[in-house]
C-alpha cells in the first residue's frame, strides 16, 4: 500500500502464486519491468493504483506489446499486472486505477484473453470477466456479452429468482412507452428465433418471414414441435398478415400490393413487388350469398423437387349462390408465407 516505484526495473515480483492480497494507492512510473508479476494471481484487489509511462531501457519479459490486428483493444503496451502462467489472473477486483502511457490496461480492456478475471470498474463501465476470453460489460446504456474471436460463447441468460417458500414472480420489462426491439445489431434485421419451451425438450419457434432471397417480408413464421407416436414432428404455425379489402375507403393493410384491381366481375388481382414463398391463404367474405371460389398464383414458380412454390400475387375468384362470378363488397384475408428453410417441417 502507498508505494512509489519510479525510474526502476521491477516492483512486485513473486516466483509463485499470490492469493487474497490487496494492492492499493501505489505508483508505477517510468519502469522497464513488471509492476506486479506472479505465476498465478487469485482473489486479489487492485484499488487506486497509478501506472504511467515506461522506460525504453532495462529488463522486461518478452510479451506481445501490440494487440492482434483482427481484434480491438483499449491500448497497446506492457501489461499493468502479469502472470507467468497462461490465463491465471482469476476472481480479482479492480477499481479506481489509472493506466496510461505505454502500459496495457488489463482491467478494462476490450480483449479478455489473459486479462484480469473477476470484476473491474473503469470509465463508467463494470466488467465481469473470465481470463479465458469472455466477459460481460455493463455501461449506463448497455449490458453487453463479449468474447474474443476464438472463445466459446455460451447462451446469455437473465434468470429470475425464486425462494423455496414463494411462488415465482417472473420478469417484467418496462419501456416507459418506447418500443421493445429485437435486432442483430443497431437497426439490423433480427435473424434468430423467438423460442418458447414447452417441456420435454419441445419448443415453439417464431422467426421473421423471409422470401427465398432472405429478405424479410410480412409476419412471423412458426414451427411447433410435438411428440406424435413417440417421434418429434414439426408443425406449421405463425402470425400471418391480415388485411381487409373493400370497395369503399375502409380498406386496411393493402399497402404491400402494387396492383389491386377488379379485372372482371368476380375476379380481383393482387400483386406484390416481392416473392411470396408457399403462401397459406384464408379468406372470409362479408357479403351474404357470395363465396370465395379459388385462386390462381401469379408469376408462379415451383422448384424441381416440388417442395417450394413462389409467386408474386394472386387472382381471387368469387361467385354468387348460383355459381356466377360476383365481386363482393368486402372480404378479409390472412396470408402466411413459409420460410424455405422450414419447409421440411
Amino acid at each position: 500500500m502507498r508505494n512509489e516505484f519510479n525510474n526502476c526495473g521491477n516492483a512486485f515480483v513473486f516466483r509463485r502464486q499470490i492469493n487474497g492480497s490487496t494492492f492499493q494507492d501505489n505508483i508505477f512510473e517510468f519502469m522497464s519491468g513488471d509492476a506486479l508479476v506472479a505465476s498465478h494471481i487469485y482473489d486479489c484487489n487492485f484499488i487506486g493504483n497509478w501506472w504511467e509511462r515506461r522506460r525504453n531501457t532495462g529488463t522486461a519479459a518478452e510479451v506481445p506489446l501490440v494487440a492482434p490486428a483482427d481484434e480491438k483493444d483499449d491500448e497497446d503496451g506492457y501489461p499493468a499486472i502479469r502472470c507467468s502462467s497462461y490465463q491465471q489472473i482469476m476472481n480479482c477486483f479492480a477499481a479506481g486505477n489509472k493506466v496510461t502511457w505505454g502500459w496495457r490496461n488489463v482491467f478494462s480492456s476490450l480483449l479478455n484473453d489473459s486479462r484480469m478475471g473477476g470484476v473491474s470498474t473503469h470509465g463508467g463501465a463494470v466488467v465481469v470477466r473470465t481470463a479465458a476470453g469472455r466477459a460481460m460489460r455493463v455501461t449506463p446504456d448497455n449490458i453487453i456479452q463479449q468474447a474474443d474471436k476464438w472463445c466459446y460463447l455460451p447462451t446469455f441468460a437473465i434468470e429470475a429468482g425464486k425462494n423455496s417458500a414463494a411462488a415465482p414472480r417472473g420478469i417484467t420489462l418496462r419501456t416507459k412507452g418506447g418500443p421493445l426491439a429485437l435486432e442483430d445489431h443497431e437497426k439490423g434485421a433480427f435473424s434468430g428465433a423467438i423460442s418458447i419451451a414447452k417441456g420435454d425438450d419441445l419448443y415453439e419457434h417464431y422467426s421473421l418471414t423471409r422470401n427465398a432471397a432472405g429478405v424479410p417480408t410480412v409476419g412471423l413464421t412458426g414451427v411447433s414441435e410435438m411428440m406424435i407416436k413417440g417421434e418429434k414432428v414439426k408443425l406449421t404455425t405463425g402470425i400471418p398478415q391480415h388485411f381487409l379489402w373493400r370497395q369503399d375507403k375502409l380498406s386496411r393493410g393493402l399497402g404491400c400490393f402494387t396492383t389491386n384491381q377488379v379485372t372482371s366481375e368476380g375476379t380481383i388481382k393482387l400483386v406484390t413487388e416481392y416473392l411470396l414463398d408457399n403462401p397459406l391463404i384464408q379468406i372470409t367474405v362479408e357479403d351474404r350469398g357470395i363465396r370465395f371460389d379459388g385462386l390462381k398464383h401469379l408469376g408462379s414458380y415451383v422448384n424441381g423437387s416440388k417442395t417450394r412454390r413462389q409467386c408474386t400475387g394472386f387472382e381471387l375468384y368469387f361467385v354468387d349462390a348460383d355459381g356466377k362470378p360476383k365481386t363482393p363488397t368486402a372480404f378479409s384475408m390472412q396470408m402466411l408465407t413459409l420460410n424455405p428453410s422450414l419447409l421440411s417441417s
